[in-house]
This record gives C-alpha cells, sequence and structure tokens, in this order.
C-alpha cells in the first residue's frame, strides 16, 4: 500500500468538513487536517485574493480515484485543485492508516 497525501483548496469550512467527512464515513480516507489560508491567483483576466481553506487528505494510491469521484461530486469550484503527494511515512503511522481505511 502506497501513502499518498492529496492536496485540495475549498472556499468554507464547511465546504471543507463536510467532504472530510464523507471521505471519513466512506473509509476513503484515515485522517483530514483542514487550516485557514489566503489564496492568490489569476482567474478570468483578473488577481484574486480571497480567503479558503486548505485540505490535506491522508489515504492510499489505490483509493485516489474513488476520492477524487467524491470530492467532484460535492465541491462547488468550477476547477478544484487536487494534487497528489507521494508520502514516505513512519512505520506506527501506516499501520494505523491500514486499520482506518478499507
Amino acid at each position: 500500500m502506497n501513502p499518498t497525501f492529496l492536496y485540495l483548496t475549498s472556499p468554507s469550512q464547511k465546504v471543507a468538513k463536510a467532504i472530510a467527512f464523507e471521505l471519513l464515513n466512506k473509509r476513503l480516507v484515515a485522517c483530514v487536517n483542514l487550516w485557514p489560508i489566503t489564496s492568490l491567483y489569476q482567474w478570468q483576466g483578473k488577481t484574486i485574493k480571497e480567503k479558503e481553506v486548505a485540505v490535506l487528505i491522508k489515504t492510499f494510491e489505490d483509493k485516489v480515484s474513488l476520492v477524487e469521484e467524491e470530492i467532484k461530486k460535492v465541491h462547488p469550484y468550477e476547477i478544484p485543485i487536487l494534487a497528489k503527494i507521494k508520502a514516505n511515512l513512519n512505520p506506527e503511522y501506516l499501520n494505523w492508516m491500514k486499520k482506518n481505511i478499507k
């Protein structure tokens, strides 16, 4: 099993928590971290500055496509980011993840 972290942004805590609980309840992920951020980006010819919530999702490589499907069902952004990060984890945390993801 290859541990993978996914990075996502959300427009609000409410949306981020809804995504997190959906993924956790379906046992597709072991843990989700949320924290407030300020994002600056180009959108439709304008420079945008807005508050968002960063979401770090901890799962396994073989669950990524299922996680992505669930996110697409509820995420309000036209083009949400979902960046994959391969993770090298300590054995204890890896074992904990294996127990919590089906």
